[in-house]
């Protein structure tokens, strides 16, 4: 047998393999990290993955074949893979789509960010069920704060745009992103401009990218974002992931104060956030069921021509106030 018709069976093979979930510094999502990494494998490999325990260490199971290897390694809390012989774990290389130092997303540290494994999972997710075929994808976080969303974006090799209508995340996002590229010598042309109400970032991982013009573009834009036309050009975002208000200050003006009621945001913002959604994409939010109930968030996406897929899927606790959970939409009657 040739070796080419051996790999080639091997790659057709179902086996087991192990992933090795990475620990994290968050303690309380430590504790859901193996259970949610499972949801997240079996939602993005369509078969079974199952939550095990090996000598006390948490691992997650799946039966999968070796072109399923780049999905299991870009899994949010993949920190190693082995394929599971009989008594023996045979490690196999990770298949990682991160091109830039993972510091992007890391080294900012500040109340209330977003656990970045969790951004990452509701992007995995929301990217699974959509089926756009841009050679490079956009994402846009609508409501980015101080742009974790976007810089997971850009760390992945997407495009990103995002909004937000808090001066002081706005600046911190321009001051952090400045001081980050110029650190790591990274080729880029950036501009703040209409008295600093946006931001244009265009930058590749290396030289010769940005020479042949395979750059990441971001942009931040200081504004309500429930006013998108005429602001975000029409279906030019192929995934919408956002965190929803957990119950604090966040996301658009309402009169001279800034609204904290998920629903009533979300239904005044979603006409002009679907209008930038390109066909075949998929909206993901995070939320939280205490000051937004699963039943009223998808009755309020379905009012708005969703299709929801995913929900009750990665519900954890936070802390006392924050029951969070994923719920990914896509258009209804999509081709």
């Amino acid at each position: 047998m040739t070796r080419a018709r051996s790999r080639g069976r091997y790659r057709d093979r179902v086996t087991h393999f192990l992933v090795l979930v990475s620990p994290s510094a968050n303690r309380v999502y430590a504790a859901d990290a193996p259970r949610l990494a499972a949801a997240e494998a079996t939602e993005l490999l369509g078969r079974p993955a199952h939550e095990v325990q090996l000598a006390g260490v948490p691992y997650v199971e799946c039966e999968a074949t070796e072109d399923d290897v780049p999905t299991l390694s870009n899994l949010s809390s993949t920190l190693a893979i082995f394929q599971w012989e009989g008594d023996l774990l045979r490690p196999i290389p990770l298949q990682r789509n991160e091109i830039y130092p993972d510091d992007l997303v890391t080294i900012q540290k500040y109340q209330g960010k977003t656990n970045e494994t969790w951004t990452r999972l509701c992007l995995n997710v929301t990217a699974a069920h959509a089926t756009t075929r841009t050679a490079k994808r956009t994402v846009m976080d609508p409501m980015c704060g101080r742009g974790t969303t976007l810089n997971l974006a850009m760390l992945l090799g997407y495009n990103a745009i995002g909004v937000d209508v808090d001066k002081r995340d706005f600046e911190a996002y321009d001051v952090f992103i400045k001081t980050w590229l110029r650190s790591h010598r990274l080729k880029h042309t950036i501009a703040t401009t209409h008295r600093g109400t946006r931001l244009d970032l265009e930058t590749a991982c290396d030289k010769d990218a940005f020479k042949a013009g395979d750059t990441q573009k971001v942009t931040y834009l200081r504004t309500d974002t429930t006013a998108l036309d005429g602001v975000v050009p029409k279906a030019s975002a192929d995934l919408i992931v956002t965190d929803t208000p957990y119950g604090v200050l966040h996301g658009s003006h309402a009169g001279r104060e800034l609204s904290r009621a998920p629903l009533e945001l979300l239904d005044a913002a979603l006409p002009a956030w679907l209008r930038t959604l390109k066909a075949g994409g998929a909206i993901g939010l995070s939320y939280n069921r205490h000051v937004a109930p699963t039943d009223d968030l998808e009755q309020l996406l379905e009012r708005h021509g969703l299709q929801v897929v995913v929900r009750d899927t990665f519900r954890h606790r936070v802390d006392a106030s924050i029951d969070r959970d994923l719920m990914v939409g896509v258009p209804v009657g999509r081709n």
